[in-house]
């Protein structure tokens, strides 16, 4: 199963991305778990793209969701700033209570944590980040 949409990339319309991939999800029936984790890496990725790829005007983005057998694919584009997630360091002191811990840098580890495969590339003006998770389909 193959789909993609388009979406205007603000944080009003983040409840309609991710509820069009919850249903995609659904649709290709991926495992509650593997969804409802799927689920928080692309809202980390989206949330990010919101905030940093288009600071001072609202865009677009666009997702695809790629469902086999034993994989599931998001692909995610924006044609903002751009920015490698993959290239940034892990955030320091992981154990640190919640007093000490900087605020922001947790979403692109949590994501890495999540997700098998990931990938980034520039292409021309656009960023595309694909996320991978193997699972062993159950239906």
């Amino acid at each position: 199963m193959y789909e993609r949409a388009s979406f205007t990339a603000t944080i009003e319309h983040l409840a309609q991305m991710l509820s069009w991939l919850r249903e995609r999800f659904f649709k290709g029936g991926v495992d509650a778990k593997t969804s409802r984790r799927m689920e928080l890496a692309s809202e980390e990725v989206l949330v990010n793209i919101i905030h940093h790829a288009y600071p001072e005007r609202s865009a677009r983005v666009e997702i695809e969701v790629t469902i086999g057998e034993k994989r599931l694919e998001i692909a995610i584009r924006d044609w903002g700033d751009p920015f490698d997630p993959l290239s940034q360091p892990l955030p320091e002191h992981l154990d640190a209570g919640i007093e000490e811990r900087e605020v922001g840098g947790l979403g692109i580890y949590l994501m890495r944590q999540i997700v098998d495969e990931a990938s980034y590339q520039r292409e021309g003006s656009m960023n595309l980040l694909k996320m991978i998770k193997h699972f062993s389909r159950r239906m």
